[in-house]
């Protein structure tokens, strides 16, 4: 059996959820703030969504999750990156893109090595951004181009 905790910033709740986690129960922490150090994480996932594009846009929305599987059915003329960490903090996110022969357009925020954004192909295209300024800028970088 499975316990699940959600938890606030209360203190003693979250100290109690980290002695659960320790004995093979998952807690959910809100540290609303708190610095959780010294921690090894093993064994973990993110949460991947399944955002879709409407009239040319698409909202990669990172209080949704940091890992985005896209099949585009459009060309991408308008992409955001929605609820980065504030500036300060570092965020990050991965998009996996299913082109189909679409293509995306990169918004201005985003940087990529010598200014150049990578190619896209015709089949699957992985990225990740990385910002440390609230998403004011994303570098972006490719983990790899057409798999198939």
């Amino acid at each position: 059996m499975t316990t699940y905790y959600t938890l606030d910033n209360t203190g003693s709740e979250i100290n109690d959820a980290l002695t659960k986690v320790v004995d093979g129960e998952l807690a959910s922490l809100d540290g609303d703030g708190q610095t959780l150090e010294d921690t090894t994480f093993q064994n973990y996932a993110e949460t991947c969504v399944t955002p879709s594009s409407s009239s040319g846009a698409l909202d990669l929305d990172l209080e949704e999750g940091n890992v985005f599987s896209v099949e585009l059915t459009e060309d991408v003329t308008d992409l955001t990156f929605s609820n980065p960490p504030v500036s300060g903090l570092a965020g990050s996110c991965t998009l996996i893109a299913t082109t189909g022969g679409y293509s995306i357009t990169w918004p201005d925020s985003v940087l990529w090595a010598d200014g150049t954004a990578p190619d896209q192909s015709t089949t699957v295209d992985i990225y990740t951004f990385i910002t440390v300024d609230g998403g004011a800028t994303w570098y972006g970088m490719s983990a790899g181009s057409a798999f198939a």
